[in-house]
């Protein structure tokens, strides 16, 4: 069995739009090019792949198992046609990085600045997203690395290469009503709210029982963020009110004047990042390089950009 790597690339492109003039418009074609694709492969397979609705075409329960192999095939091939280019490129080449805002800021711009004192004739294509679109982009081939807030666990077809390693510390704004206590006791923390991230249970889960040593409840929480708190600055929500937060040391340590961390170890989380890759993906000798770079600037210390 054989698929020609245009067919799926079009099969990929009608499951993405649901629409074959929409694919056949983007690909400068006509809709019997892009008819006839899906044609080779479902006989190709002996299955049907797509059925028509009123709005445009949708995959069959069988299309759903093969889109995920077609995703995997492409990116293989993707895969082999940049080692070629690298190969004939020497270590110049093009490699593909995606990260949050935050660690796009903190730790590959700084590793991108080494490399290409090492290797100026390299080539980088930067994406930010979420932690979830990254992953998912890793697994279909459309980044090569991600650099992401470090997992406890790593998931399945993936590989973790830690590069920082610090912690997450509560902070409050510079004049906040705790600093002028000295020090503050965690039964002090009860009058007032917090940021907090969501997705986080071990770190809400370490965070309650601290307060419960303490006889606590678990404090108010005023508001929940999906942006985590690996970030490169503090937010104007913890510099304008009396709420407390999270942030990473080494960028609270930046910004003092502006922030005050809160003396109280008990609260610290450990924290790191990751540069998350595909098991299976293309390892490029510049993709190399950018990693060393990155636990380079992970071990010098987390920076301002």
């Amino acid at each position: 069995m054989s698929f020609a790597i245009r067919d799926l690339e079009l099969f990929l492109s009608v499951a993405e739009l649901g629409q074959l003039s929409k694919v056949a418009k983007a690909n400068g074609g006509g809709d019997a090019t892009v008819a006839s694709a899906i044609r080779r492969l479902e006989t190709e397979v002996g299955m049907q792949l797509l059925e028509r609705g009123g709005q445009g075409v949708f995959l069959t329960p069988f299309g759903q198992e093969f889109l995920r192999r077609a995703h995997q095939i492409c990116a293989s091939h993707r895969d082999l046609v940049r080692h070629l280019d690298d190969v004939r490129a020497g270590e110049a080449g093009v490699f593909r990085v995606g990260g949050t805002i935050a660690t796009l800021r903190l730790l590959i711009e700084p590793a991108l600045a080494r490399l290409h004192v090492k290797l100026p004739g390299v080539r980088t294509e930067l994406a930010t997203a979420s932690t979830e679109s990254l992953l998912e982009q890793l697994l279909q081939g459309q980044i090569d690395v991600a650099v992401l807030p470090a997992m406890e666990k790593t998931p399945p077809r993936f590989r973790q290469t830690r590069i920082w390693s610090g912690h997450l510390v509560p902070v409050v704004r510079s004049g906040h009503p705790l600093t002028r206590l000295n020090p503050p006791q965690i039964e002090d923390l009860a009058a007032y709210s917090w940021i907090l991230p969501t997705g986080n249970p071990v770190l809400r889960e370490e965070f309650r029982l601290v307060f419960a040593g303490a006889g606590m409840d678990f404090p108010h929480v005023s508001i929940e963020s999906t942006m985590g708190m690996l970030t490169d600055r503090p937010s104007p929500l913890s510099l304008q009110t009396d709420l407390i937060t999270y942030m990473a040391k080494p960028v609270a340590d930046v910004f003092t004047g502006s922030v005050e961390v809160l003396p109280l170890e008990r609260l610290w989380q450990p924290m790191g990042a990751s540069a998350m890759s595909r098991v299976d993906g293309y390892w490029s000798p510049a993709l190399d390089e950018f990693v060393g770079s990155l636990v380079a600037v992970g071990e010098s210390g987390v920076v301002r950009p």
